[in-house]
């Protein structure tokens, strides 16, 4: 009785670990979407994904993932990856220390202590003629304040 007990304790605390990590995912997939068609200012974006939120797109009205980043609108890395096959193209990270990785990365949305933090660099996304609407402006920072 002990071992059944404690074995539907287990997978109980399996299943809620789980569930909190695709909870997470689910929030960064949906703050990606915002920032991506507020920076991008259009209706459909196609994406380049390295990875680990793909399935996360799937059912995004505004969002098309695609399996080539040289098509793609907008990169984003979830890990390092060889952008330079991409062109010249704005790169989004989920990491922050991707912001370094690439002068294409024009923001990250990372976690930090349990809490999603974003960041748009304000030279980067000048470079690409980008301007973000009010909603955003409270995450730009300058470059030289990130390291």
């Amino acid at each position: 009785m002990k071992k059944i007990i404690l074995l539907l304790l287990l997978i109980i605390t399996e299943v809620a670990i789980a569930s909190k990590y695709t909870g997470d995912k689910r929030v960064e997939a949906r703050i990606i979407e915002k920032i991506c068609t507020f920076v991008m200012d259009k209706k459909d974006i196609n994406v380049f994904i390295t990875d680990g939120i793909k399935d996360m797109f799937r059912h995004s009205h505004n969002l098309r993932v695609i399996d080539s980043c040289e098509k793609a609108d907008i990169v984003i890395l979830t890990k390092k990856f060889p952008v330079e096959k991409c062109g010249n193209k704005p790169i989004f990270t989920t990491k922050y220390y991707l912001l370094k990785y690439n002068h294409n990365v024009i923001g990250a949305l990372y976690w930090h202590k349990g809490r999603p933090n974003i960041i748009l660099i304000r030279e980067r996304l000048e470079r690409f003629n980008i301007t973000p609407p009010q909603e955003l402006i409270q995450f730009i920072e300058s470059e030289k304040n990130l390291w």
